[in-house]
């Protein structure tokens, strides 16, 4: 069995704030971005631990159902290329795959969350450098785990 380890980081968004860029259409107002450094690969393992800690961090607010799920997004960042056989497995199970731009995977009909899958080998540089420097602030500065920037009134979670 793979430890249950991840790269996660989870930024909370003002709803004012409008993220002018292809990755950042699908946020709300609480994001959790997950990195695939310890799988590898992103598998169907992979895209449940992401889901399981989102649904850990939108259960932990101080009141019930203070996080709503429609407010919670989950982008998983794959550095290989199109997660071919976890698509085909979604699509088995009619959950609907879909490009909303180049190398941004919308996955449909899983959860109440909106999901999203980059692939970075197929994204322009624009939209890489912007996700670079989330990675490497994460690589740079902190060990794994789960970061929180900017806990807000609902957030009971402390890291």
């Amino acid at each position: 069995m793979r430890p249950v380890a991840a790269y996660l980081l989870a930024i909370i968004k003002s709803p004012d704030i409008k993220i002018q860029n292809d990755i950042g259409k699908i946020l709300k107002g609480h994001n959790i971005f997950d990195y695939t450094y310890f799988d590898k690969k992103l598998d169907t393992d992979h895209l449940y631990k992401a889901i399981a800690y989102t649904s850990l961090y939108k259960a932990s607010g101080f009141e019930d159902n203070c996080i709503e799920a429609d407010d919670v997004t989950i982008t998983i960042v794959s550095r290989d290329n199109i997660p071919q056989q976890l698509f085909d497995s979604l699509k088995e199970s009619d959950i609907t795959v879909e490009e909303s731009e180049k190398g941004i995977y919308q996955i449909k009909n899983m959860m109440p969350f909106s999901i999203q899958v980059i692939i970075r080998s197929e994204m322009d540089a624009k939209e890489q450098d912007w996700l670079k420097s989330l990675i490497e602030y994460i690589q740079n500065d902190f060990l794994p785990r789960l970061m929180l920037l900017g806990l807000d009134k609902c957030s009971k979670m402390f890291i």
